[in-house]
C-alpha cells in the first residue's frame, strides 16, 4: 500500500510538472489543459517537443528518443511513462 501511495505522489508530482512545462510551451492556461488530449492539439509542433524531451532529460536523468513524445502523445501517456523510467 505504501508504495502504490508513493507511486501515486510521484505520478501527481511528474503530471504537475510536465503541465507546467507544456503550458510553457504552447503559451495555453493551465487551465485550458486536459490529460487526455494530444499534445499536438496544442500547438505542441517538433521543436518544441524536442526541447521539452530535453527538459525532461535533464530533470529526470533519462536518455528519450526524439519521437517519444509522438508515441506517448499524452499527458497522461507521458507520466505513465515516466513512473515506469524514473527510480522509485
Amino acid at each position: 500500500m505504501v508504495n502504490q501511495t508513493k507511486q501515486i505522489s510521484e505520478a501527481d508530482a511528474i503530471r504537475s510538472w510536465l503541465r507546467q512545462q507544456i503550458s510553457q510551451h504552447t503559451d495555453r492556461s493551465l487551465d485550458l489543459l486536459e490529460n487526455d488530449v494530444p499534445l499536438s492539439s496544442y500547438g505542441m509542433d517538433s521543436i518544441s517537443a524536442i526541447s521539452l524531451a530535453v527538459e525532461i532529460e535533464e530533470r529526470y536523468g533519462l536518455e528519450l528518443d526524439t519521437d517519444t513524445l509522438w508515441e506517448y502523445r499524452t499527458i497522461d501517456r507521458l507520466v505513465q511513462l515516466l513512473t515506469t523510467l524514473t527510480p522509485a
